[in-house]
């Protein structure tokens, strides 16, 4: 991937992977059956799955789910992925 992430080197943000360390982000959350790339158009079966277009990039980076509300401000809501990002940072700086 081009520009601000590079493969082989996995970002720092935790609702997008280049796949060079993906059991660190989502893995653990993905349903039975999902292909890693998963296409758009299951995106009703697999909420979480890891759809290519992520970090601003068309290629080579992938988030969580076809559409969240940290990737358009018209989806209504965030993702698992996110929800649980989002979580645990609140955890960290109240527990």
């Amino acid at each position: 991937a081009a520009g601000l992430y590079h493969k082989g080197v996995e970002p720092w943000e935790q609702n997008i992977t280049t796949l060079a360390d993906f059991d660190s982000k989502w893995k653990d959350m993905l349903p039975p059956g999902v292909k890693i790339p998963t296409s758009p158009a299951e995106s009703s079966s697999y909420p979480v799955g890891v759809y290519e277009g992520g970090g601003y990039q068309s290629r080579g980076v992938f988030r969580p789910a076809d559409d969240c509300r940290m990737r358009t401000n018209t989806s209504p809501a965030f993702c698992p992925v996110c929800i649980r990002a989002i979580d645990r940072l609140i955890d960290f700086y109240v527990k």
